[in-house]
């Protein structure tokens, strides 16, 4: 399970919607959530926790644009896959 953070927001269950290779290494990964009002520039923190209860948290800049009226709700993250990233790892490897 995945879950969201605004900057000093409550955790929100996110869904994986698309993924969009860019490179060999990155690719943009787009993620619905309830609430989406960010600004420019602004972070989200992600966090997964596996079956088990492990928790593996980290924060990546928002690749979209603040206000989207065609996917109202969706963010867009551009994640680069790091060989030791826990969380890289988990979408290039495994997220679907």
């Amino acid at each position: 399970m995945s879950s969201l953070a605004l900057p000093g927001g409550p955790w929100h269950p996110a869904t994986l919607t698309r993924i969009a290779p860019l490179t060999p290494r990155i690719s943009s990964f787009f993620l619905s959530m309830p609430t989406a009002a960010r600004v420019a520039g602004q972070h989200v923190d992600v966090r997964l926790t596996a079956e088990d209860g492990y928790v593996a948290q980290r924060s990546y800049s928002i690749a979209s644009a603040p206000a989207s009226a065609s996917r109202p709700g969706e963010i867009e993250l551009w994640i680069e896959r790091l060989d030791d990233g826990e969380v890289s790892l988990f979408f290039h490897d495994i997220a679907r």
